[in-house]
C-alpha cells in the first residue's frame, strides 16, 4: 500500500471537461441548478492507496530513475443533485474543497429515503482540454440485494475516467439510495489527475458514511 500523508495529499487535484460543440461551449444539465453553497474541512488523517495504482497514476519518467513528475495541489469542488425531492434534505448542494481534496461524510446530506441523486464534481474549469483521469479505490463491502450484488469490496481500483466524463456531460453520476445503495456506489477514494504544463495536477476525494460503517471496509 502506498500511504499517503497530510502533506503529500497536497498533490492531489480534480478536473473537470467542458465539452465543447464547435465554438461553444455547452453546459450540462447539472450546472444549471441552484446550489447551497458549503466549505468542506480538509481530509483528516493518511489516506492509503495500491501501491499500483499509485505507479500507474504517477508513474517514474523513465525505467531505473525514482524520480516522478512534479506535481501540484488544486482545489475540487463536488455536487450532490436532487432527482428525487428530499433524498437531500430538499436542496442541491455544492461542496468546496481546499487545495487537494478532502473527505465527504454522506449521512451529513442524504436522508434515509428510498430514491436518487446526482453526484458531479468540478475542476480546474478554466484549463480546457485537460486530459482528465478518474481513478476509483472501492471501501465499500460486497452484499447481495435481491438479486443484485453490490458494492466493489476492499482496495479493488478501477479507472472511471470514460464513465465520469459521460456523466458530467448530462446529469451527472445517478445512484439510489435504496437499501444504501449509494453508499455501496460511492464509499471509497477518488483520485482525479491531469497532467500539462508538465506538472502532474492531482487531488483526492475520499467519500464514506458514519452511520452504515458495517457497510464499508474500515482498517
Amino acid at each position: 500500500m502506498k500511504r499517503l500523508g497530510l502533506t503529500f495529499v497536497v498533490v492531489f487535484a480534480i478536473s473537470s471537461l467542458v465539452a465543447v460543440s464547435g465554438c461553444e461551449k455547452s453546459v450540462p444539465n447539472w450546472k444549471s441548478q441552484a446550489f447551497e453553497e458549503k466549505k468542506v474541512k480538509p481530509q483528516s488523517g493518511d489516506i492509503e492507496i495500491p501501491s499500483t495504482l499509485w505507479e500507474r497514476v504517477a508513474p517514474k519518467k523513465k525505467e531505473g530513475d525514482e524520480s516522478r513528475p512534479e506535481t501540484a495541489l488544486e482545489p475540487l469542488k463536488v455536487f450532490l443533485i436532487e432527482k428525487n425531492k428530499g433524498v437531500l434534505k430538499g436542496q442541491n448542494i455544492a461542496l468546496s474543497f481546499v487545495a487537494g481534496g478532502g473527505e465527504i461524510n454522506l449521512s451529513d446530506f442524504v436522508e434515509p429515503l428510498r430514491g436518487s441523486f446526482y453526484f458531479a464534481y468540478e475542476f480546474m474549469p478554466d484549463v480546457e482540454n485537460a486530459d482528465v483521469k478518474v481513478h476509483f479505490v472501492s471501501r465499500s463491502q460486497i452484499r447481495k440485494i435481491g438479486d443484485d450484488v453490490v458494492g466493489a469490496g476492499s482496495d479493488k481500483y478501477f479507472d472511471l475516467t470514460g464513465a465520469f466524463k459521460s456523466a458530467m456531460k448530462k446529469d451527472g453520476f445517478l445512484v439510489n439510495t435504496s437499501d444504501q445503495r449509494h453508499i455501496s456506489a460511492l464509499a471509497g477514494i477518488y483520485l482525479f489527475t491531469s497532467t500539462f504544463d508538465g506538472r502532474l495536477h492531482m487531488a483526492s476525494l475520499t467519500v464514506g458514511d458514519s452511520e452504515y460503517r458495517a457497510l464499508q471496509c474500515h482498517r
